[in-house]
């Protein structure tokens, strides 16, 4: 059998089964389309995630409180109020140390003409742009 006539056969066999055919055609069709969208997705994922890390910084340590316990409750670890300005100078004198940018939260009123809110705050000073930046 030569390569034209195996090529005449298979052309009769798909013009006599349209239907299978078109169905056939149809399956390929969204299967390739579905990879590409997986494989698409992922990717932009993974240069979202990997955008944001980079953006944290790659030499950044944040120091943080540790937990403490109220009435037989574990608040968490942050929440114990422990660290003063004093430990963020003590860490700015460190060596190697560039910048530090001591944080604070606490809870309280905020006012905006006639409406207010309660509401937890938090600040930092001015070296934090640099850091994060």
């Amino acid at each position: 059998m030569t390569f034209l006539m195996i090529l005449r056969i298979a052309l009769k066999a798909l013009s006599r089964n349209k239907m299978r055919t078109a169905l056939t055609m149809l399956g390929m069709i969204i299967g390739v389309a579905a990879v590409i969208t997986m494989v698409a997705l992922g990717t932009g994922a993974q240069t979202s995630i990997e955008a944001q890390i980079q953006s944290a910084g790659t030499n950044m340590i944040m120091v943080s409180a540790g937990n403490f316990s109220q009435g037989g409750v574990r608040q968490g670890q942050g929440n114990a109020s422990t660290l003063t300005p004093e430990d963020a100078a003590a860490i700015r004198d460190v060596p190697g140390v560039l910048y530090v940018a001591a944080s604070q939260n606490t809870l309280g009123q905020m006012i905006a003409g006639n409406l207010n809110w309660n509401t937890q705050l938090e600040g930092t000073d001015v070296d934090y742009p640099l850091i994060s930046g």
